[in-house]
């Protein structure tokens, strides 16, 4: 509310949305305009051209806490791509050569589309770094700030393509990581004790489920068939609607279920509507018992960053204690990964320099812009 009174009363403009993106680009290119003052576009070198859009952006950094990851077009100019300094969402850049010879560029918050439009992965953009490509393909870089890095964890969760890497991390084998550690924790708490089978809430949780069974010794089964047309529950708008799409969405095989005791992994509980769905569509089709598993630990803090986490009065997890989050799921034993396990599979390789991941949503602090 803050940064849109200052649009909208001190700098004077007009918001069309409600959307950040809107108010983002308004308050930078005012800034922008005000540092270019009268000159016209064509006195303006390059160079001081981007000394400029590091002034603006340094300005929007000082203004609009939290995080940003944006890429914008300015007219008759180039290719703009910004991050902040704590870098909590990811942006990466590739790059390939067109058939004249000429280098082209591109920026994503992940590489997974890079390959098949015939781009190779060049780097992150650095927390705090801006990165600008004018007309004729010259690119200059320059990171404004040094901060903590702290970038968001839940990307690795549940975000990302297991194919992304972002911060010099590969989300598929962080995955897997994480599925290891939920097993090697399982060992440590229930000792001897297995289930027949373990069977992933599709599609994110596929390979921490995969993992799991594997540190467990267990049978991995995908016994609940995935509808690709329905999209993701998390991010519908309602409880009831949530609750309908799990039906249209997922299909239990009975032959991998019937007569098992069943432990079903996910990713993460964040509502806890779709989990409870998922454990009675189990039962309906003969499960004996059924455990529940989530590769994160409790989601008790609503995210200001970006992500659709709702008010802690929705979330399950910042509702009910581990007893009666378990009975609301209606299942033998809910189990969650421990946070230290979290974090040390996502930092546990690659040449990162992460300073620790943003898990505010975690029960962790949220990230605040005098952070060192």
């Amino acid at each position: 509310r803050t940064l849109r009174q200052e649009v909208l009363q001190n700098r004077k403009r007009y918001l069309n949305t409600d959307s950040d993106s809107e108010m983002l680009m308004q308050l930078f290119a005012d800034s922008l305009q005000q540092l270019m003052g009268p000159s016209s576009d064509e006195s303006i070198t390059e160079e001081r051209f981007f000394d400029l859009l590091c002034q603006a952006t340094d300005e929007l950094f000082s203004l609009a806490e939290g995080s940003i990851s944006a890429v914008s077009l300015i007219k008759d100019r180039g290719l703009l791509a910004m991050r902040d300094p704590h870098g909590i969402r990811p942006l990466v850049m590739g790059e390939r050569v067109s058939a004249t010879g000429r280098k082209e560029y591109i920026f994503a918050s992940e590489d997974t589309m890079f390959y098949m439009l015939g781009f190779t992965l060049v780097r992150d953009i650095d927390p705090g770094e801006i990165v600008y490509i004018n007309q004729a393909g010259q690119l200059f870089a320059k990171r404004l700030r040094v901060e903590t890095f702290n970038p968001c964890i839940f990307e690795y969760v549940y975000f990302s393509r297991p194919d992304a890497m972002m911060n010099n991390i590969s989300v598929y084998r962080a995955r897997l990581r994480m599925g290891e550690n939920l097993g090697k924790r399982w060992k440590q708490v229930y000792g001897d004790k297995r289930p027949d089978v373990i069977i992933p809430a599709p599609s994110t949780s596929n390979t921490m489920a995969l993992a799991m069974a594997r540190e467990l010794g267990v049978n991995y089964s995908e016994g609940l068939h995935k509808n690709p047309f329905i999209g993701r529950t998390f991010i519908m708008a309602n409880q009831e609607e949530r609750r309908q799409s799990v039906r249209f969405k997922l299909v239990p095989q009975r032959l991998e279920i019937m007569n098992k005791v069943v432990m079903i992994v996910d990713d993460s509980i964040v509502r806890g509507t779709t989990s409870r769905e998922i454990v009675a569509m189990v039962r309906n089709f003969g499960a004996k018992e059924v455990y529940f598993a989530s590769a994160c630990p409790p989601v008790v803090k609503p995210c200001f960053y970006g992500v659709d986490i709702p008010t802690s009065g929705e979330l399950l997890a910042a509702t009910y204690d581990l007893e009666a989050s378990r009975q609301y799921l209606g299942v033998e034993i809910l189990f969650y990964q421990q946070l230290e396990d979290l974090i040390e599979a996502v930092t546990r390789k690659g040449k990162h320099h992460i300073d620790s991941p943003c898990h505010a949503c975690l029960g962790g602090p949220y990230i605040q812009r005098n952070a060192v």
